[in-house]
């Protein structure tokens, strides 16, 4: 036997064991085309499978060396096809990225009835909870499966770069995403967060017990909770990149949502910045926590308590540092509204929002 016909034999054998070892994959391939061709059982679905089995065998076994390569590459060069198609189909061109508590939701309602924005009505975090990089990926593609190509498409979810895995995926997935924050004085933060905890958990959302909102303090959490959550530089400066932002950055505080003539602005900034034709409509209030005050439960907080007296050093402290870092680092290269009335708004987190404030038996809270 010459030494090119054993050649061909051993390229031979080698393509069968290709088939062979691919029979898992046809089998989801060709049973579902079983289905289709009306076979009267299961034996004959798996006899029809035997016998493209056999033909794609009989094909593989006259395919020498470099068919074999060559059929390879063609398969390699599609499915990269397949999934740079799939990866570039969807856009996300806006992702509101935080704050917890800071009116995310509010604003999600109101680009979600925009007629040039597409917004799943659910949060949708999988960008930061979802390990398996094609199932994340895939999730996302999937809440703006019917997105209208012409609309501006986005996303909401309050704690997307709690991990630096998430501005990675981001970066790699959707390069030119611009990413809107919202924040609000720290110390009204934490109590908003908190108290809309408790609220959920007396709803059978959250597992107990409740700890005390006083031992809440640095990397001591719960569901999130925490003082260190409200220091809103610690997500932030990921996004910075020397003298550059490493996605355009659009900022806006709670204050501005509810001050009626500071909300025109952030409309008409927040208009332009997602570059919109059509005027967005006044900012609503939606999930406000209605368990405050006299309605609030037993764990329900008023952070200007006495008790809580520490609590707000500790929170006004980090909040003159955070605030100081905003300005400074990320207020030159992001947009906002009324950038001198947002930068005055910025310098009240170094006081106690407390100070001067007579206590009420009742106190009625926006949480959002």
């Amino acid at each position: 036997m010459t030494d090119q016909n054993k050649d061909n034999q051993a390229s031979r054998r080698n393509s069968f064991r290709a088939v062979t070892c691919c029979a898992l994959c046809m089998v989801s391939f060709f049973f579902p085309l079983a289905k289709h061709r009306k076979v009267s059982s299961i034996e004959d679905s798996s006899l029809w499978i035997q016998k493209s089995f056999a033909k794609e065998a009989i094909a593989a076994s006259n395919m020498t060396g470099a068919d074999v390569r060559r059929r390879r590459q063609v398969q390699t060069r599609n499915d990269h096809g397949q999934h740079h198609s799939i990866h570039h189909s969807v856009q996300l061109d806006f992702l509101v990225a935080g704050f917890a508590k800071c009116g995310t939701t509010s604003l999600l309602r109101t680009l979600e009835a925009h007629n040039e924005t597409t917004v799943p009505h659910k949060e949708q975090c999988s960008l930061e909870t979802v390990d398996n990089d094609n199932t994340a990926r895939a999730a996302i593609l999937h809440s703006l499966r019917n997105a209208s190509a012409q609309n501006k498409q986005g996303i909401k979810c309050p704690f997307s770069f709690t991990t630096p895995r998430s501005l990675t995926r981001l970066q790699e997935w959707f390069p030119s995403t611009k990413l809107i924050f919202g924040l609000r004085h720290p110390v009204k933060a934490f109590e908003s967060y908190y108290n809309y905890r408790v609220s959920s958990f007396h709803l059978g959302k959250l597992q107990g017990p409740i700890p005390p909102a006083e031992t809440l303090v640095g990397s001591k959490e719960w569901e999130r909770v925490s003082t260190s959550t409200v220091q809103f530089e610690r997500v932030l400066k990921q996004l910075k990149n020397g003298t550059k932002l490493k996605h355009p950055v659009f900022m806006y505080t709670l204050a501005q949502m509810d001050d009626a003539i500071e909300n025109v602005a952030l409309r008409k900034e927040l208009r332009s910045f997602l570059e919109l034709e059509h005027t967005i409509e006044p900012i609503a209030k939606f999930n406000v926590n209605p368990r405050v005050g006299a309605r609030g439960h037993k764990e329900t907080i008023d952070i200007c308590d006495a008790k809580y007296n520490e609590l707000r050093s500790i929170l006004v402290t980090n909040g003159k540092k955070t605030q100081e870092w905003i300005r400074n680092e990320m207020l030159p290269y992001a947009r906002v509204a009324n950038r001198d009335g947002f930068e005055q708004l910025l310098k009240q987190w170094a006081r106690d929002p407390c100070d001067g404030k007579k206590q009420k038996a009742t106190r009625s809270v926006n949480i959002r």
